[in-house]
């Protein structure tokens, strides 16, 4: 099997969400927070996955300059997914997250403590949304 490594982004069919607030800048997706995966059955089966990346833009939107915006949040839909292996990650949701091309299919998983949580394969990928919001501080 031979793996194409290139940024996750290029693997995004409408990437220009991630472009117009990002720049030139590609968000890692290492230490994310994981906040939701769900599946939607029907002629396709779609994933739509929702995280918070630690990347902050070089140059904020000037709205979330004035909401004093600390977070980014992703919200990615996966159509014509295949499960291909899945396991409960108890509490933990903080992990990478990794978008590689592999043939005609992307390859989506997402691991904790080098532990594998779920693999996926999926046909397209788009950005739902992409927001920025102000995350409390913890012991706040």
């Amino acid at each position: 099997q031979s793996f194409v490594k290139i940024m996750w982004t290029s693997l995004i069919e409408n990437a220009e969400s991630i472009r117009a607030i990002y720049g030139d800048q590609v968000p890692s997706l290492h230490a994310i927070s994981l906040h939701e995966i769900s599946f939607i059955n029907g002629v396709d089966l779609i994933c739509n996955m929702r995280f918070d990346v630690n990347d902050l833009p070089c140059i904020l939107p000037l709205k979330w300059i004035k909401k004093r915006v600390n977070t980014v949040q992703i919200h990615l839909q996966l159509v014509g997914s295949e499960v291909i292996f899945f396991e409960y990650s108890g509490s933990r949701l903080f992990g990478n997250l990794g978008i590689i091309a592999e043939e005609d299919y992307n390859n989506v998983d997402f691991t904790i403590f080098e532990r594998k949580v779920f693999v996926l394969k999926s046909k397209s990928i788009y950005v739902s949304s992409i927001t920025g919001y102000t995350k409390e501080a913890m012991g706040q």
